[in-house]
């Protein structure tokens, strides 16, 4: 009987995802569904968390909400597009309209 091997992939390999988001229920379930799908997942509860974690390391995707609390999500994004263009970040929001 022959098996396939199982593909694994070097989890230094992996996509690394930034979520901020100040709601802690809605930031955990994302982190959990996005480290499900095989990213490495970093979490933030506002904007201020998320530049220092940006300035640690390299982050290759930022889903942040949009409505937080001292620094907008629009906020965070003009501030990182200044200081990188190429920056990938994605803006979500419950509300219907922003």
């Amino acid at each position: 009987m022959s098996h396939l091997a199982e593909t694994t992939i070097d989890p230094q390999e992996r996509a690394k995802v930034l979520v901020v988001e100040d709601d802690p229920d809605i930031r955990k379930i994302l982190e959990m569904f996005l480290t499900e799908k095989g990213f490495r997942v970093k979490v933030a509860d506002g904007g201020p968390r998320a530049l220092a974690l940006v300035a640690e390391e390299p982050i290759d995707l930022i889903l942040s909400d949009v409505r937080m609390p001292g620094m907008s999500g629009l906020d965070l994004l003009r501030y990182l597009k200044e200081r990188d263009p190429e920056i990938q970040l994605v803006l979500m929001s419950a509300y219907s309209s922003v």
